[in-house]
C-alpha cells in the first residue's frame, strides 16, 4: 500500500485548500484520503487531491475537507457513508488525538488499517494506536470498490503469472493433441497413396514427388497444417473418395 507524508518536500509547502496553512502541517486528512484512494484503485496524491478540492468546491470554511466531495473525485468507486465510533470497514480515516498526554484535543487524521494499525501521514509510518495515539475518536468511514477491482501490484503480478501457467498448459495440451492429428493424417495420407499408386490414370510424376513428400513427412518434424495439406494433395492425386 501506499504511504504519504504530508511533509514530503514535493508538497509541504503548498497551501491546503484556501487557507494560509500549508499541506505539511495540517494536510493530514488528504494525505490519509490519497493513500485510501490509492488503495481503492484510484490513482492520487496529496497535492492533486488538494488542487482537485479547491477547483470542485471540496473544501469548506478555507481547509476542511467536505468528505462526499471524495465520491465525485473518484467517479463513484470510493464514496463517503458516515462518521462513526467505531468501525468494521478497513482502511478508513480515523480521528486521533495529536498529543494525547494534554487535555486539549488535536485533532489529527491517519489511515486505519485495522482496530489496531495506522498508516501516519506525518511521518509517513505505520504505528499501532496504541504506542502512539491511544483510543481513536472517531471514523471516517466509505464504501469502498469490490475486492476483485481493488487490484494491488502483487495482485497483478499473481494473476500474469497464474494466466501464463495456464497458457503454458493449454499449449502443451493443444500440441499433444496436434501431434496426435498429424501422426493420423500420416497414416492416413499413406492409405491414400497406395491406392493412388494403383489407380491406372494416375500421374506417375505427381506420385513420385509426393512419395518424397511424404518420406519427408516422416523423418521431419510438421504441423496439422502442413500434414493437412500433404494429405489434399494425396487425395487429390488418387482421386481418392
Amino acid at each position: 500500500m501506499t504511504i504519504y507524508n504530508q511533509r514530503d518536500p514535493q508538497w509541504r509547502d503548498k497551501k491546503l485548500g484556501t487557507s494560509s496553512s500549508t499541506i505539511g502541517g495540517f494536510g493530514c486528512a488528504i494525505a490519509s484520503l490519497s493513500m485510501l484512494l490509492e488503495a481503492s484503485g484510484v490513482p492520487t496524491k496529496p497535492d492533486q487531491l488538494n488542487d482537485w478540492l479547491i477547483a470542485n468546491k471540496g473544501y469548506s470554511g478555507g481547509n476542511l475537507v467536505v468528505w462526499s466531495a471524495i465520491d465525485r473525485y473518484s467517479n463513484q468507486k470510493v464514496t463517503f457513508e458516515k462518521n462513526a465510533l467505531k468501525s468494521t470497514v478497513f482502511p478508513c480515516l480515523a480521528e486521533v488525538d495529536m498529543v494525547p498526554s494534554t487535555s486539549e484535543h488535536n485533532q489529527h487524521f491517519v489511515l486505519a488499517l485495522s482496530e489496531q494499525e495506522c498508516l501516519d501521514p506525518w511521518d509517513g509510518r505505520r504505528k499501532t494506536f496504541a504506542s502512539s495515539y491511544g483510543k481513536v475518536k472517531s471514523y471516517r468511514i466509505y464504501k469502498l470498490p469490490p475486492k476483485e477491482d481493488n487490484v494491488t501490484e502483487m495482485d497483478k503480478m499473481r494473476k500474469a503469472r497464474d494466466d501464463n501457467w495456464n497458457l503454458y498448459q493449454s499449449t502443451l495440451e493443444l500440441l499433444g493433441k496436434s501431434q496426435s492429428i498429424i501422426e493420423d493424417l500420416k497414416r492416413q495420407g499413406e492409405i491414400v497413396l497406395r491406392n493412388a499408386e494403383n489407380k491406372s490414370n494416375a500421374d506417375a510424376a505427381v506420385i513420385a514427388q509426393l512419395k518424397i513428400e511424404m518420406t519427408t513427412a516422416n523423418t521431419q518434424p510438421l504441423t496439422a497444417l502442413q500434414a493437412f495439406t500433404l494429405f489434399l494433395k494425396l487425395a487429390v492425386a488418387g482421386k481418392w473418395n
